[in-house]
């Protein structure tokens, strides 16, 4: 299968106006603990995500926050069934009585905020875990998963289920920094 571009979301100066604002409603929620908040990015997408997040927060509250990176690896050929497992790659005890904000590009079935969540419960101890995602395919979440929903969403997306959304970063293994809707097609 491949993925053909059809339409850009967004380009790179859309992309950082979102974060900002998404970097704002974390400010607001949690203005008398912002010394307790700590960042995660989910690798690979949500790290430079969760790393410009923190650059933005810095400008607008002069404090500095933790970014940490979360792996998590999907084995599995068919990306329909996949299983999503990972780990955390710092040491799990810099967490502990924390608020986490756990910044992704995309949330699509959630399974990816469900095993991260996991992850996180079974290694640290933080006082709350908050998803923010950039992207988030809304009416393709998994309902026994409703629980893992992004709180903090930059921007809603329909999509069908021939379509996906492709985040790109130059900072990753892009040659760009854009959102595309694709259309998946088949190999002939």
């Amino acid at each position: 299968m491949q993925v053909r571009k059809i339409k850009q979301l967004m380009d790179e100066a859309t992309i950082m106006a979102t974060i900002a604002e998404m970097v704002e409603q974390v400010i607001t929620e949690f203005q008398s603990e912002l010394a307790n908040l700590q960042f995660m990015g989910i690798v690979t997408h949500g790290l430079p995500i969760a790393q410009k997040a923190a650059d933005i927060f810095e400008q607008k509250t002069g404090k500095t926050v933790l970014v940490s990176p979360l792996l998590i690896k999907i084995y599995n050929d068919d990306l329909s069934h996949a299983r999503p497992v990972g780990e955390l790659l710092k040491n799990p005890k810099n967490f502990k009585g924390k608020i986490l904000i756990i910044w992704d590009d995309v949330a699509w079935t959630l399974a990816t905020l469900e095993k991260s969540f996991a992850i996180i419960t079974a290694n640290a101890q933080p006082q709350k875990i908050i998803f923010a995602v950039l992207i988030d395919r809304y009416d393709w979440h998994d309902p026994d998963k409703a629980s893992f929903a992004p709180q903090i969403v930059g921007r809603r997306q329909s999509t069908t289920s021939q379509q996906i959304v492709k985040v790109c970063f130059t900072e990753t293994y892009d040659n760009e920094t854009a959102v595309w809707l694709c259309q998946k097609e088949e190999i002939k």
